[in-house]
């Protein structure tokens, strides 16, 4: 059974970034990573990533995966540097569209 759960990150009473986690058995899919537009460039993105990472780990789920555009460069660097690995390239019509990445918890 599919499990949803959504984390959102607050600083200083205000939403500053927002993701989603689709969770079935024990991988859950890292979904709609968001961080408000004037709170980018901030690291706030590493702090909601270790936010989804620490719940997961308390529900005792083994594996984050997530999707990605091959071409979103800042997206792919941050998940890098909080230790996701690309898993798979993903194609469409032969084209290079995104990568699946993973990460081991």
């Amino acid at each position: 059974m599919k499990q949803v759960k959504y984390i959102q990150l607050i600083r200083n009473k205000i939403i500053v970034g927002k993701c989603k986690l689709e969770i079935d058995n024990n991988i859950a899919w890292l979904e709609n990573v968001f961080i408000y537009k004037k709170f980018r460039g901030l690291g706030y993105s590493k702090f909601l990533l270790r936010k989804a990472i620490n719940s997961m780990k308390r529900m005792k789920k083994k594996i984050i995966k997530l999707h990605v555009k091959h071409d979103n460069y800042i997206a792919i660097k941050s998940y890098k540097n909080i230790g996701f690995k690309i898993t798979k390239k993903n194609y469409c019509k032969n084209k290079l569209f995104g990568y699946t990445m993973s990460l081991i918890i």
